[in-house]
């Protein structure tokens, strides 16, 4: 908790926890009541509150440095319908750090596009582990790709088509390039070497 300056006669305490789109709670205990309050709206008020949740970073590391008993965290990571990643994690015992090690592990496919309302549970099969840098020393990140409950590859999980490809191309050296494309505007607004008050022509198809 934080305490603020005083409102009308009555000092607010808000808590260091912020919601999503700025919203906060603020409490007031001479009047006893909890109300929202949009943070977003007031910069200055803003950048206090946050100042203040990042000074008080010891308080979070006090648990981290705490003795596990032997567990660690490891969050399963994947790559949903629409593209974006998602991620839950689960505790194992130390050490458990190979994909062939961690268990096979499942999540609700309907939330994610990724399965029938009637058939939601999608396994999540380890493919590669990386140390988390962010949590617990011994924490890993664990990229997972999903297959449905018959043991076949889920329609979204490209990785696997690509695993297949390859692998039959194994003993060859692949390539990867990256292309970016840049458009230099003049000062008249159009790109550089077009025609004044037209276009170019169309780029030449070869058969």
């Amino acid at each position: 908790m934080a305490n603020r300056p005083r409102q009308n006669g009555a000092a607010l305490r808000i808590t260091a926890c912020r919601y999503p789109y700025g919203l906060f709670f603020i409490y007031s205990p001479a009047r006893k009541w909890i109300a929202p309050f949009d943070w977003s709206k007031s910069s200055n008020k803003k950048k206090n509150i946050m100042e203040t949740t990042a000074s008080r970073n010891y308080i979070a590391e006090k648990y981290v440095k705490l003795d596990q008993g032997g567990r660690m965290i490891a969050g399963y990571v994947w790559i949903d319908a629409f593209g974006e990643t998602r991620s839950k994690s689960r505790t194992l015992r130390e050490g458990v750090n190979t994909p062939d090690s961690l268990p096979i592990w499942n999540f609700d496919g309907s939330s994610t596009k990724q399965a029938p309302i009637n058939n939601t549970d999608v396994p999540l099969r380890p493919c590669a582990v990386f140390p988390d840098t962010i949590r617990l020393p011994s924490s890993i990140i664990v990229l997972a790709e999903y297959w449905n409950a018959d043991g076949t590859p889920n329609k979204f999980n490209f990785r696997h088509g690509c695993a297949k490809v390859m692998g039959t191309y194994a003993e060859h050296e692949p390539w990867f390039g990256l292309e970016q494309e840049i458009t230099l505007i003049g000062n008249n607004r159009r790109p550089f070497w077009w025609p004044v008050g037209g276009f170019p022509a169309p780029q030449i198809r070869i058969a």
